[in-house]
């Protein structure tokens, strides 16, 4: 199933269409899902600095809405994008016992990406499959 165009996307299309599909320097445009969460970011950022109506509310406004979670967050005008797109880090976080050793690691996107409840119960599902809390 495809999902419907996020507004900050449909913004790229126009400005691809609009440019002859060439960046400001004359070079191809990258598709959107080559573009990496920071500029996709500042993508969606743009959207909503022209049209703060584009901010969801529900889950018919949100198309990145994943296993109909969706939280209207003001962040993201497109909706939280889907926690399966992108990539996500782990890491040990400084969290020790009193033994010293860890017991914490750390899950999150890149770059400081902020996260929805969405995304901690894709991140439970898959490392507790059929767990329901």
């Amino acid at each position: 199933m495809t999902r419907p165009l996020t507004p900050a996307q449909t913004a790229y299309q126009a400005y691809g269409a609009a440019t002859g599909g060439l960046t400001h320097d004359g070079r191809p445009m990258p598709a959107w899902d080559q573009l990496g969460d920071r500029i996709q970011n500042a993508w969606a950022a743009a959207v909503a600095a022209v049209m703060p109506s584009t901010i969801p509310t529900g889950l018919d406004g949100n198309p990145n809405a994943v296993h109909g979670f969706t939280d209207g967050c003001p962040h993201c005008p497109d909706g939280h994008r889907a926690a399966e797109s992108g990539t996500w880090h782990a890491r040990v976080a400084d969290a020790r016992d009193g033994d010293g050793q860890p017991t914490l690691i750390r899950v999150e996107r890149p770059g400081g990406a902020h996260v929805s409840a969405a995304d901690a119960e894709w991140v439970r599902q898959r490392l507790n499959p059929g767990s329901t809390a």
